[in-house]
């Protein structure tokens, strides 16, 4: 988005200054950087390959607290039609599953002690870090989406006000320079591009729902936490 913004100020940058051919070659080679992201990340398949991670960076965080009862998260996966199918064709399955192999059953009397201390293990390990991330989380996305909204609309408005008195200007003096007509024009084209592509990414981004979505797991978390009984656990060896 900013990559097309900037396309644009090279192909203004001329009504300004002597830059030819130095702007086209500008030009030339932000296209060329737009278009080589679009068709990397489509063949390397970026966007497919960072949901994979994220899912198994969840599910190997999970296998933490599980391994302690014996269980696995094998299982922990949005279903989409056959799931065996899928499975078989999943890297971070294969890769979860071998990870699974490696680790031994616990070893140990799995009376109220022990039941004890993994409640502690997710009060304290998992549940609450989870409820620190999520309130940075939901702050910095908040952040973002209320200063990419702020700087785009700025623009629009800089835009607006730099016409209104470009005309005012005209009207006043009955004339105005070329130099400084040529400077409005770049500018009237070029704050819009770049706010337009400030708001492009905020909708991509998605900050404000991202930012609702932590707060609502955070919710659930103190839900989770306050369900689980607080007694301590004595201390011993697993």
């Amino acid at each position: 988005f900013m990559l097309g913004a900037l396309t644009v100020a090279c192909a203004l940058l001329p009504i300004v200054a002597e830059t030819k051919p130095l702007s086209s070659i500008a030009e030339i080679v932000l296209i060329a950087l737009a278009t080589g992201i679009v068709i990397v990340g489509g063949s390397w398949a970026w966007h497919r390959r960072w949901l994979d991670y994220r899912q198994l960076a969840e599910q190997l965080r999970a296998l933490r607290i599980l391994a302690l009862t014996g269980s696995n998260v094998a299982r922990f996966r949005v279903e989409h039609g056959d799931a065996e199918e899928a499975a078989r064709h999943s890297w971070t399955d294969w890769y979860l599953r071998a990870t699974v192999r490696e680790i031994d059953m616990p070893r140990g009397v799995a009376d109220a002690r022990y039941a004890t201390a993994i409640r502690r293990a997710v009060v304290d390990g998992e549940i609450g870090s989870q409820i620190k991330f999520h309130q940075a989380n939901a702050a910095r996305q908040k952040s973002m989406e209320r200063r990419l909204d702020f700087i785009g609309l700025g623009l629009f408005v800089l835009t607006g006000v730099m016409l209104v008195a470009f005309v005012w200007a005209y009207f006043a003096n009955g004339h105005v320079s070329h130099e400084a007509s040529n400077v409005v024009t770049f500018f009237s084209a070029l704050l819009p591009a770049l706010g337009a592509a400030l708001f492009a990414i905020r909708v991509q981004g998605d900050f404000d729902e991202n930012a609702r979505l932590s707060e609502e797991m955070i919710a659930r978390l103190r839900t989770l936490e306050a369900d689980i009984p607080a007694e301590k656990s004595a201390s011993f060896a697993f």
